[in-house]
């Protein structure tokens, strides 16, 4: 293709050129003027020589160096104090032009050309392929979580250990055994009652016969040997004068608890208990009880949430409950847990607990239990079972004659030393999901960049849209050479995306895009924590969930008509007429909370302690909606605080950066953008004011009955969320900053489509994609680049399909 370029473009190519050759030229007369005298050819102070530097940082060597040359500018070790000084303004501009340089260079210099690294299957994905073979989850805990620079899917910045391998041979072995020992016996369905109160009631009389025995030693004068012997809490004087202090309350409770009618054959608290269960199967949990009032009570088994049991307002009148659940792949022993306090003044009487109830068999079900159904079972039949797992689990992409060989060795070698059926398959099984070909994606390319084969590509999409392998209906297409017509993968994409199983990658993408592990780490206020902080935490996934599956265009993020929220952030948002959990809601005209810029997670991320952050913010909204990530903080650059007394808005406080040369540069670029959301609050909350100096701290609590100074009433000034982009686009308000954000969707677009496609390949974007990048953000672009849209436009890509 011959490009024509016009003479408007020529001028403007000259133009940047020289623009650019001028930037380079105050560089140089910086470090002549600065740097040279000390570190020449012929005095080379500290070992180092300046005056042959590379200033197109063409190699890694030049990268070191300039590197260096930032760091003792920014600390503001060189120049040397009793050496002439740069102006500010001068600095600032070398410390900036030199941070954009170096990030441009490390970009460059890492390039690749779009080679893949080989990478293992991360958390999720082990979990989805798990599933895939066994129909259960896996426990939460068992595996760490990934931590990554970049997204999970990226191979390059993986590693692999002895103790990942020992720990994936650990969980292999327990999840087959688990399930072996499952198909070895028989099971019939059983119902087990569980009744409360009954180790409740007992704990509370023990202790109060304890408590009373303990006080009736102590009114009869016996020694405090004798009290101590009988009760060892209370074996010296001291401890025996504290009993008496807190006798009267410590008794209290359990006599009162005791005196309720409701107690004797129920419950009102906390629920807890223990059950023996078989894995991957469904249990009936039934609560009998009764309530004063329409409540929903959450049970948890293990730290989740399996469902929601729901009474009705029937006053004294006995009701039952149900909640069906599935356990775990790994279990055998359940704890399940919830609050009859909903019930409010009723109580739950008795649980009971069936199962198992019959299922969809697993895949691990049909090729091993019927092993089990036999007389006498050959190698034959083990060959033929463990074949058809290996099969499953590597993906149908081959597997060799003599592995499985190998395999049925260990099983009959097991069975010679007296092994049962059972105890012999574990390791052979086991052994199939701890291979590289189970734990690894499997695409070779003998070094060359080649088109994916289908399976290739199947495996590939199923793994960027589930976390999972692929099912039957996407092997078979692959089988039949079809998946390559964009016909057929539209429609496996809209089948693929309404799938529970792209939750997995709806979740994951927009959780890593964001970054919203920062939400994690902040400190939240004690009675924002629980319901509040874990719907907060979710509200961002399901939003992208609603804006992915009804295709709608990329700019919601920045304002939408709608949220998806839940009852307990409807009532945070003061948004009316929301009940239960997380649904599409239409938006008051004049409410803030449309797109991503209105919610709290996204909000409480730009804070620093107890006030919002514009700097941490314009960080965010750069490398998100701008995609143009700043350079990270040089080292050991202090923090910005007001003067002892002095009492700043955030803004005044922030601006000070300004008076730093060594800050200026980057802080000029990023907090007049933060200052756009300043009219939320550090939790989020809409406000036209803030408290001059931060947020007011609580009065002393002074000792005595002596009374308080009034505390004067915290100083308040109007919030100024005046700022600008980094191309200039002024705004005055929050709702001219979402403006300016709007008039630079394409950045966001860019921003979302090039981070699909790196979560989707496993590896950075880099310059030989810049092209096909752009001319399919070209095509998206004419529908306003919707989402759904972009994902397809992503998948079929060349850059996709190739490995």
């Amino acid at each position: 293709m011959r490009i024509q370029v016009t003479g408007s473009a020529l001028a403007l190519l000259f133009i940047l050129q020289l623009f650019a050759g001028a930037e380079e030229l105050k560089i140089k007369e910086f470090v002549k003027n600065n740097c040279i005298d000390c570190h020449n050819e012929k005095k080379r102070k500290g070992k180092i020589r300046l005056d042959n530097l590379d200033y197109a940082i063409s190699k890694h060597d030049a990268v070191y160096m300039w590197q260096d040359i930032l760091d003792v500018l920014n600390t503001g070790e060189m120049p040397p104090e009793d050496e002439s000084q740069p102006k500010a303004e001068e600095l600032t501009f070398v410390i900036g032009k030199v941070t954009e340089n170096l990030k441009s260079a490390h970009k460059r210099l890492a390039a690749t050309g779009g080679v893949i690294s080989m990478r293992h299957l991360n958390k999720r994905e082990y979990y989805g392929s798990m599933k895939d073979l066994f129909g259960a989850d896996l426990p939460n805990d068992i595996l760490a979580n990934d931590t990554s620079p970049g997204f999970d899917t990226n191979g390059s910045f993986q590693y692999f250990s002895l103790r990942h391998l020992e720990n994936f041979q650990t969980i292999g072995r327990s999840v087959v055994s688990n399930y072996l020992d499952f198909y070895s016996k028989t099971y019939k369905t059983q119902e087990v009652r569980h009744d409360p109160e009954i180790s409740i009631n007992k704990t509370n009389k023990e202790n109060l016969a304890r408590y009373e025995a303990t006080m009736a030693l102590i009114s009869s004068g016996a020694s405090v040997e004798e009290i101590g012997k009988f009760n060892p809490r209370v074996a010296d004087a001291g401890q025996i004068r504290l009993f008496k202090q807190r006798y009267k309350a410590t008794v209290t409770k359990p006599r009162e608890y005791l005196k309720n009618p409701l107690h004797k054959n129920g419950v009102t608290g906390n629920v807890f208990f223990h059950t023996h269960v078989k894995p991957g199967a469904i249990y009936k949990l039934k609560i009998y009880g009764s309530s004063n009032v329409t409540a929903k009570l959450n049970v948890e088994l293990g730290d989740n949430i399996v469902g929601v049991a729901e009474f009705k307002a029937l006053k004294g009148q006995a009701q039952m409950a149900e909640v069906s659940f599935k356990t775990g792949a790994m279990s055998s022993r359940e704890s399940i847990s919830f609050s009859a306090k909903a019930l409010k003044g009723g109580h739950v009487d008795y649980v009971t607990v069936s199962g198992p109830y019959p299922l969809s068999p697993s895949f691990f079900e049909t090729v091993a239990k019927p092993l089990f159904t036999k007389k006498e079972v050959s190698d034959e039949d083990v060959f033929k079972s463990l074949k058809s797992f290996a099969n499953r689990a590597f993906r149908y992409q081959g597997v060799d004659d003599e592995y499985i060989n190998a395999l049925v060795k260990i099983y009959k070698d097991s069975r010679g030393l007296g092994e049962s059926l059972k105890d012999s398959l574990i390791n052979p099984f086991a052994a199939i999901i701890t291979s590289p070909a189970f734990l690894y994606i499997k695409e070779k390319n003998n070094g060359k960049r080649t088109v994916l084969s289908q399976q290739e590509y199947a495996i590939r999409m199923a793994y960027f849209l589930w976390g999972a392998p692929p099912d039957k209906e996407l092997y078979d297409l692959a089988q039949q050479k079809q998946l390559y017509d964009k016909g057929v993968i539209k429609t496996q994409i809209d089948r693929m995306l309404l799938s529970d199983k792209a939750d997995n990658f709806l979740e994951s993408f927009i959780d890593q895009w964001s970054d919203i592990q920062r939400f994690e780490e902040i400190d939240l206020p004690r009675n924002l924590q629980g319901d509040f902080k874990n719907s907060t935490r979710r509200e961002l996934s399901e939003f992208f969930k609603v804006l992915v599956r009804e295709n709608l265009p990329v700019d919601n993020f920045i304002d939408s008509e709608f949220a998806v929220l839940d009852s307990t952030l409807a009532k945070y948002y003061k948004i009316k007429g929301v009940d239960g959990g997380f649904q599409k809601v239409s938006l008051p005209a004049n409410s803030p909370r449309g797109g991503l810029l209105g919610q709290a997670a996204f909000l409480i991320m730009g804070t620093s302690g107890p006030r919002t952050s514009p700097t941490i913010r314009g960080t965010i909204i750069r490398e998100t909606f701008l995609h143009d990530p700043p350079p990270p903080p040089p080292p050991n650059v202090s923090g910005i605080d007001a003067k002892k007394g002095k009492k700043l808005t955030v803004r005044e406080l922030v601006d000070k950066h300004q008076e730093i040369p060594q800050c200026a540069s980057c802080h000029a670029k990023i907090d007049p953008i933060g200052y756009g959301l300043e009219n939320f609050d550090y939790l989020g909350n809409w406000r036209t004011s803030e408290i001059l100096g931060g947020v007011q701290p609580a009065p002393k609590k002074k000792k005595g009955k002596k009374a308080q100074k009034p505390v004067p009433a915290p100083k308040k000034v109007p919030v100024n969320a005046a700022g600008n982009l980094l191309r200039g686009e002024k705004f005055s308000d929050f709702e001219g900053f979402k403006k300016a954000l709007y008039k630079n969707k394409n950045k966001l677009a860019e921003s979302i489509y090039e981070s699909l496609l790196s979560y989707g390949i496993g590896r950075e974007i880099e310059f030989v994609d810049a092209d096909e990048i752009k001319e399919n953000l070209s095509s998206l672009a004419k529908s306003n680049y919707l989402l759904k849209d972009m994902i397809l436009e992503v998948i079929t890509s060349k850059t996709f399909v190739t490995k």
